[in-house]
């Protein structure tokens, strides 16, 4: 089977799956966050599968073809349209038709089911198969009952069958009580043994900073190294915010469109704080449109007065929006030290961002109080 670096439980998974699905049928949906590798994993299921003599049929979802009534299932099942001679009349039709192969009156949704899933079945006593279905959600409506229909009655055929989906995403087979199975980010060792396979001559800063920034997500481990090499800034530091290669933009990208307005307003909000607590961010702007003006928590005035003098200097200035490196060249201080106030600041004040920050900062009477506590 194809090596995966870093996923060796979950190709042994796979091969046990092949297995089961071979003697008695099999279904499983695979999840996983963008990047984390669902695709890869059904390209080495699809690699097994063939080496163990199992017809391996493929679809994947897509936008351009969402709208279009079984096209899904047709990029399934067109390898086997020359096998449809294998179905009766009616559901040779019926198949024919939904596929766009033939002309007739369209068929029925149950109709056409029951042709795919007898054509699938017939081929897999002649040859075990294995179904394979990336990104699930994006797959037109009429297929995905389709595949569904077929999901629930494999059992008892050399039939496997593997569904793909991204974490967070409404998948219509995840309620199904299917075996699901989860991939999580790479360990610190399979991220390290996965760039230095694919970027052996990466500096050491820059494969510090990949690690660190891609937190095992196998996708940013390849990618990135692209970008932060090329925008490799004078002083060899790299950016705070990461750049994105043009297949990671593109990636998270589709699925911030999908959001509501208001949310990929909250999102971006986010992003400028630069602290990307978006739980934070929808406290604030709730509280800022709520009635009436907002005052200091007693809390607050309380925990503030309990600040040095440096803490609640640092305090203001990160609430204005100054990054903790802007900071410390404004007091000399180093950036960690910056960190550090800000880490023993937060929890005294009850917040956990820039932006709760500055709320529990901005109350007028709030203020005059920490500048005279400044001052002295």
């Amino acid at each position: 089977m194809t090596h995966l670096i870093g996923r060796e439980v979950e190709l042994d998974r796979i091969a046990a799956f092949l297995a089961r699905a071979r003697r008695d049928g099999d279904v499983r949906l695979v999840r996983g966050e963008p990047g984390a590798g669902k695709s890869a994993l059904l390209d080495a299921a699809a690699d097994r599968a063939r080496a163990v003599g199992m017809h391996v049929l493929r679809a994947s979802g897509s936008e351009l073809d969402a709208h279009v009534a079984y096209a899904g299932l047709n990029q399934l099942l067109l390898p086997l349209r020359n096998a449809l001679t294998h179905l009766d009349p009616e559901a040779q039709q019926a198949l024919s038709v939904a596929l766009g192969f033939g002309s007739g009156p369209p068929p029925t949704p149950l109709r056409v089911c029951n042709a795919a899933l007898s054509l699938v079945i017939a081929v897999a006593h002649e040859r075990p198969a294995l179904l394979l279905v990336d990104d699930v959600p994006q797959v037109d409506r009429a297929s995905a009952a389709a595949f569904g229909f077929i999901a629930r009655r494999v059992q008892g055929h050399p039939v496997g069958m593997v569904l793909s989906y991204r974490t967070g995403e409404d998948c219509p087979f995840d309620r199904m009580g299917l075996t699901e199975q989860l991939l999580a980010p790479l360990d610190d060792a399979a991220s390290a043994q996965l760039v230095d396979a694919t970027w052996p001559d990466l500096p050491s800063r820059v494969r510090r900073r990949v690690l660190g920034l891609a937190r095992g997500n196998p996708l940013a481990l390849v990618e990135l190294p692209t970008v932060l090499n090329e925008r490799t800034l004078p002083t060899d530091d790299q950016p705070v915010v990461a750049p994105l290669s043009d297949r990671l933009r593109s990636l998270f990208e589709s699925r911030v469109a999908d959001l509501p307005e208001a949310t990929r307003r909250l999102l971006l909000s986010a992003a400028i704080e630069g602290d990307g607590d978006v739980k934070a961010h929808l406290v604030l702007t709730a509280s800022r449109q709520s009635d009436g003006p907002r005052r200091a928590s007693p809390e607050v005035v309380k925990a503030t007065s309990g600040l040095t003098s440096q803490e609640l200097h640092v305090a203001h200035l990160a609430a204005s929006g100054l990054t903790n490196r802007q900071i410390g060249e404004r007091l000399y201080l180093s950036h960690r030290t910056v960190g550090a106030h800000l880490y023993r600041v937060f929890p005294k004040l009850g917040v956990s961002s820039r932006a709760g920050l500055r709320d529990a900062l901005s109350d007028p009477d709030l203020g005059r109080m920490t500048d005279s506590h400044r001052r002295h």
